[in-house]
């Protein structure tokens, strides 16, 4: 949950959600909004039209490749994978522990020349937590959350975790015995359902 919270942190601090919430305030406002997302669904229906076209398939929320081209290190993010960071600002996620090194380049290079870690925050990502970043991560991706994968990795099932809120997205999902997935039709909107997954 914490990890929830520092994205809520980070989002309330941003430009777009002041302005955001300024325009749900007001009735012209709200209509400005719906402008906004028509046009946003416009022009993305159009990119991935236009990149079907030239042979690129949509794998993830925001990336496309010819087939067979996935990137090896976004698909990891997407699958919970390990990584490591270094440098200003790097995070990493290792043994189910996610930490960031410090943003200030001072701190950085005083801590690295004295044989210290750079490390400013850290955080273990275990039991619902981890369930809710799994679903979360694996949903932004065009092939799902991998029931299989999900039942491997926490030892329950994904269909009773999170059983209210498939059923709430029912009509948003590709549900099979394999996995189940956004419909690519509703992956703009992505964020909205990802909320009951995480929640």
């Amino acid at each position: 949950m914490e990890t929830l919270q520092n994205i809520q942190q980070v989002l309330a601090k941003t430009q777009l959600l002041a302005t955001i919430q300024k325009l749900k305030n007001t009735k012209a406002g709200l209509q400005a909004e719906l402008d906004m997302v028509a046009v946003e669904k416009n022009a993305t229906k159009a990119a991935i039209e236009y990149l079907k076209q030239k042979g690129f398939s949509r794998y993830e929320v925001s990336n496309f490749c010819r087939e067979g081209y996935f990137s090896k290190h976004n698909l990891n993010y997407w699958q919970r994978g390990e990584y490591i960071g270094f440098g200003v600002s790097a995070s990493s996620f290792i043994d189910n522990r996610r930490f960031t090194n410090t943003e200030s380049i001072e701190e950085y290079v005083y801590a690295v020349l004295r044989n210290a870690s750079p490390e400013v925050f850290s955080e273990e990502v275990v039991g619902d937590d981890a369930k809710r970043e799994f679903a979360m991560l694996a949903l932004r991706t065009e092939f799902g959350v991998s029931l299989l994968s999900y039942d491997l990795a926490f030892g329950s099932s994904f269909v009773e975790d999170f059983k209210h809120a498939i059923e709430k997205n029912a009509k948003y999902l590709d549900i099979s015995d394999k996995n189940i997935k956004i419909k690519s039709e509703y992956l703009y909107v992505q964020n909205t359902i990802l909320l009951d997954f995480i929640g």
